[in-house]
């Protein structure tokens, strides 16, 4: 004969909570001591609860100022009535006593926090709208294409823009648009790609042009991949990406920007990179942000690179990449960098070769 651990009132009454949303499932769970399984099949054991949604199970409203008055207010009514018609009589009582909705909103606080619900499922509990409560939905998103059409549009306007001089100019025409759209479409249509890198002339003091640097040709090397993050003397934060050859503690290459340095900005550095000194063997790495990034894992798999992690807890990698940085930052002015232009002027003469 099949036992159960509750009785069938005590079942029924599990399944009201569950149908007049006084609990979560996963509280339910807990708090009976069952699986999912066993609390699904009860409810189908009484299929009349699903239709009356739990008549008589009344909801508690803990820790709210003034919530007791109302809750008793709701036990004198008489039993025979159904718990819908409660429902309404205590969002009618909160109408009245509540002009303002302070306890309305502090009741929606805590269903949340307390019961994992969710504001809409609170706010129809108590009977107000999300906007009364204070809850502001996220901007819905406009098609990706749009998006992406206006990226590339913008970068081949001019190929040298990043993302975040692209975010502002797109922030401008359609203020509508988020950051986070913007950003996700910007790395998933690879849309960074199309931006040219151009290097800037540089003129002697009479004038002429001197020549492109060139840089040290090692394909089939093993890179040491580093950044230095400093700040000019107005105080804009500025980054110095770099690649040193690990075998001969050579500096192949660098790149530097504004502000903090991104997965695409490394990315993009990394492909100039491997242009211009050859593809490495081996790609070693700082084991934290943005060099963990998935971009980086997907341009060394793309281009058949072994890439070696190296961990930032781990006392020798800390000192090595410490040393790099001082070698770096021994190469900027005592007096402090200027501006962006001057460091690119620095870095063409750290690389000319």
């Amino acid at each position: 004969m099949k036992t159960y651990l509750y009785d069938e009132e005590q079942r029924r009454i599990w399944v009201q909570y569950k149908y007049s949303r006084a609990k979560t499932v996963k509280q339910i769970c807990r708090e009976a001591g069952i699986s999912r399984a066993t609390l699904y099949n009860w409810i189908n054991e009484f299929p009349e609860d699903v239709v009356g949604k739990g008549a008589g199970i009344e909801l508690p409203f803990p820790e709210v100022k003034h919530a007791n008055e109302l809750v008793e207010t709701l036990q004198a009514v008489p039993a025979e009535i159904e718990g819908s018609s409660r429902y309404r009589m205590l969002q009618s009582a909160l109408g009245v006593v509540d002009g303002d909705k302070t306890i309305a909103r502090k009741i929606v606080a805590v269903l949340v926090k307390r019961f994992t619900l969710t504001v809409a499922q609170a706010c129809d509990i108590v009977g107000i709208d999300e906007e009364v409560y204070g809850y502001k939905p996220r901007k819905p998103e406009v098609d990706d294409m749009a998006v992406y059409e206006a990226l590339v549009g913008l970068i081949l306007e001019d190929r040298t823009r990043g993302f975040t001089e692209c975010y502002e100019l797109l922030i401008a025409r359609k203020p509508s648009w988020t950051r986070k759209q913007i950003r996700r479409v910007y790395k998933e249509r690879r849309v960074f790609q199309l931006r040219k890198r151009v290097r800037k002339v540089r003129t002697s003091e009479d004038g002429s042009v001197i020549p492109a640097a060139t840089r040290l040709y090692r394909p089939g090397s093993i890179w040491t991949l580093g950044i230095l993050n400093a700040t000019t003397q107005s105080g804009t934060p500025f980054w110095i990406a770099y690649i040193i050859d690990t075998d001969t503690t050579e500096m192949l290459n660098a790149s530097a920007g504004s502000g903090k340095a991104a997965a695409t900005d490394i990315e993009g550095f990394l492909t100039l990179a491997a242009s211009e000194n050859g593809r490495p063997q081996k790609l070693r790495i700082p084991g934290q942000p943005p060099f963990n990034d998935r971009e980086i894992t997907r341009w060394a798999w793309e281009q058949k690179v072994v890439l070696h992690t190296l961990s930032a807890n781990k006392s020798e990698n800390q000192a090595e990449f410490e040393k790099w940085d001082a070698m770096v930052k021994s190469q900027l002015p005592e007096s402090g960098v200027e501006n962006l232009d001057n460091i690119d002027e620095l870095i063409e003469q750290w690389v000319v070769r």
